[in-house]
């Protein structure tokens, strides 16, 4: 038997960041450090199933509100389909950022136990996170794991972008609208927590049953990534595509033919020309989404564009065609009787200025009533971390101690204070107590020497290595069929051997383009 305890950060978290769209200068968040206590003498715990839980919400910053031209309906605010994601580089864009789940937001981390002292104290595992989430991952599982952060490539065209956040979007079929008073059914920008696995942060995090009568009041620390968080509209892109393109040939009938319009008669709704098999799932609009109608009348020729609100969608399954309701007249004749509207298009805007409000953080624990077994000791994995900058140097030899409990070894290389690990190295060779590891030559990197190391070290460690592609995903808006996978993984995955006494670690690095930030990661076996 299981129950649920919330336990609120010590740190006030509360802020917002604005503007925080993707491209938009770095913001400098109030707060970055979170704090949460387990209280002692209070149970036993499932720290493989409990999480830390960020409560943020993306909307536009100082939303415009659309007054209806219609009858006595008053102004309308839009709703905006947004995402949030960590930028992985100093220059990208959300869209061109790496996909990672939601641990990149922890930069560095630390346990504390008030009984054993310090548990765990780990530096820059944002990267070491999005490294092995590479390789511990199949694409499949990349592409499909519902703790992303930041935004996916679509399936329907290029520039059509998905996002996890739980946006509450009304499309078609649920019979209602915004109604003549502003009000009704309509979409909403909701916020979301998001869910930082303890297991994704510490080794220790992987046990089942932690008790707090032994370990007395756990402590835990948590330096963020929050001045790396962007937001995305998510709409805009879509004018170009086949399916948002919208032809009332006929604009005052619903079949061909008709007298067309008489003069001064206005129209605020259009009819789509695209079939829809899966409206919910294919058609870029739903109802509350401000958007750009560009018509073009037989007399009247191209008139300007007319910016407006969706005020209802309504989906004919049986000529799948979708009909698209205003609050605004989206066009009038204005020469003579007799007029048609040949065509229109209906674009999403994109101008919003975003903002991130951050609500709270608390730690969301599982506290095991009656547990059958409490062991005595737990084994667990911790890291230690050495960084190093490469100065821009084309070879780097460095030296340093591996710790006796150490089993393997990490070397990512970084741009300077960047996340992802993707700057380029050419290959690199390696020594512990002055005896080459790899046979007296340089490992070459992605060539098959390289990558047999790699399965070396994760058989070393009994951990299922499911990927050695060596590529990360790009979730680049100029890739119509996926993520883009041109961007390699920078990483060297070495296994070690266990010893009593400390190692000396010699390894050499090369780089035709000059290594910048290089972290090591020691893997560390403990027991407490």
């Amino acid at each position: 038997m299981e129950r649920i305890i919330k336990i609120q950060s010590d740190n006030a978290i509360t802020q917002t960041l604005a503007p925080a769209q993707s491209g938009a200068a770095p913001n400098v968040p109030t707060q970055q450090l979170l704090d949460f206590r387990i209280p002692a003498n209070t149970g036993v715990y499932d720290l493989s199933k409990s999480y830390i839980s960020i409560n943020m919400k993306c909307e536009d910053n100082a939303p415009a509100a659309r007054g209806g031209g219609l009858g006595t309906e008053v102004a309308i605010v839009p709703v905006v389909r947004t995402a949030i994601g960590v930028i992985s580089g100093g220059n990208d864009t959300l869209p061109q950022s790496i996909g990672a789940n939601q641990s990149v937001m922890v930069r560095n981390c630390s346990m504390y136990s008030q009984a054993k002292g310090m548990i765990h104290s780990i530096r820059r595992i944002d990267s070491l996170n999005m490294a092995k989430r590479y390789l511990e991952k199949n694409d499949i599982e990349l592409q499909r794991d519902l703790d992303i952060n930041g935004v996916l490539q679509g399936h329907i065209a290029p520039n059509h972008f998905r996002s996890y956040l739980i946006d509450e979007v009304h499309s078609t079929g649920d019979g209602g609208a915004i109604g003549a008073d502003g009000v009704g059914i309509r979409s909403v920008n909701k916020s979301r927590d998001f869910k930082i696995y303890l297991k994704e942060l510490f080794g220790m995090g992987n046990a089942p049953a932690y008790s707090s009568n032994t370990y007395g009041e756990t402590q835990i620390h948590l330096e963020m990534n929050f001045d790396k968080l962007r937001a995305l509209v998510l709409q805009g892109g879509e004018g170009a595509e086949p399916k948002s393109n919208v032809d009332q040939t006929i604009a005052d009938a619903d079949t061909n033919g008709g007298a067309g319009f008489a003069n001064g008669t206005t129209l605020n709704n259009l009819t789509m020309s695209t079939t829809y098999d899966e409206p919910d799932r294919d058609m870029p609009y739903f109802v509350g989404e401000e958007v750009s109608v560009v018509s073009t009348g037989s007399v009247s020729g191209a008139q300007a564009a007319k910016v407006c609100v969706i005020r209802e969608i309504v989906y004919d399954e049986a000529f799948r065609k979708i009909k698209m309701t205003f609050n605004d007249a989206i066009f009038t004749s204005a020469n003579g009787a007799g007029e048609n509207v040949l065509g229109a298009v209906v674009t999403p805007v994109s101008n919003q200025a975003l903002k991130i409000t951050i609500n709270q953080a608390e730690l969301v624990l599982v506290n095991v009533m009656n547990p059958a077994r409490v062991p005595s000791q737990i084994d667990y994995i911790d890291y230690s971390t050495e960084e190093f900058p490469g100065n821009g140097l084309t070879t780097l030899n460095k030296q340093t101690k591996l710790e006796g409990n150490a089993q393997t070894m990490y070397l990512l290389s970084c741009d300077t204070n960047d996340i992802a690990p993707e700057r380029e190295f050419s290959g690199y060779r390696i020594s512990i107590d002055n005896r080459d590891q790899t046979g007296n030559r340089e490992v070459k990197y992605g060539q098959q020497l390289h990558k047999d190391r790699l399965i070396r070290a994760y058989r070393n460690k009994n951990t299922p290595l499911k990927n050695l592609s060596l590529m990360l995903m790009r979730t680049s808006a100029a890739n119509a069929n996926g993520p883009d996978r041109t961007q390699s993984l920078r990483a060297i995955v070495e296994p070690l051997e266990l010893t009593d006494e400390e190692k000396n670690l010699q390894l050499q690095v090369n780089s035709a383009g000059g290594l910048q930030d290089l972290i090591l990661y020691k893997e560390l076996v403990k027991t407490i």
